[in-house]
């Protein structure tokens, strides 16, 4: 699914999305560990 969503995207788009995305994505994971070990 994720390769399909992408070809939708326009030209450029896909490598600061993807980029974007696993940004997000760490900075939520760091977060969501750092909350469950604070709590």
């Amino acid at each position: 699914r994720a390769t399909n969503d992408l070809s939708k995207l326009p030209s450029g788009m896909e490598t600061d999305g993807l980029s974007d995305l696993k940004l997000a994505g760490c900075e939520r994971s760091e977060e969501d560990i750092d909350r469950q070990m604070a709590g």
